[in-house]
């Protein structure tokens, strides 16, 4: 077999051509004059900037992005509860019709998709407070927790060794 570089081993533009804006803008030009004195004796620092990026950087005031941020959260909250609304009408519709196995098994998936997203059902279950194992999305959350910190690994090995005995 040939050793070719790959798609996703060469990259795609060679490194030589790759340069820094901020290293051709910012640090090549050397203010000339670091303290000019005037008549008063009084010495004037020079308005230095340091541009970064393609462009100049334009100043915004705390309030503003701050009020930004929150109107970027409060869209993302509309959107989430608008998507759970929609999976719980799904929901309905199916529950309407549940006869089989299968069946049973996608209500109980449209109900985890359904709250999965919830900030409250989230924050329950990271403080452990109002936990209801009997509903399927704190179920799930807990599987997810317990296999993340490899308590399954750790059971099955267990149950592996002591069978073994």
């Amino acid at each position: 077999m040939i050793n070719r570089s790959s798609r996703l081993t060469r990259p795609i533009i060679p490194i030589k051509q790759i340069q820094s804006k901020t290293i051709l803008i910012g640090f090549n030009k050397q203010p000339k004059n670091q303290y000019l004195s005037t008549t008063t004796n009084e010495q004037v620092k020079p308005n230095v900037t340091v541009v970064r990026g393609t462009g100049t950087k334009k100043q915004s005031s705390p309030s503003t992005s701050s009020t930004s941020i929150q109107k970027a959260f409060q869209e993302s909250i509309k959107f989430l509860k608008e998507d759970a609304e929609r999976l719980q009408q799904k929901l309905k519709e199916e529950q309407t019709s549940a006869d089989s196995q299968q069946q049973q098994e996608e209500i109980e998936r449209l109900e985890i998709l359904s709250e999965i997203n919830d900030v409250q059902v989230r924050k329950n279950h990271h403080l452990g407070q109002q936990i209801d194992m009997s509903k399927p999305i704190y179920r799930f959350l807990e599987q997810q927790r317990w296999r993340k910190e490899g308590q399954l690994g750790r059971l099955s090995e267990c149950v592996d060794f002591s069978n073994n005995k």
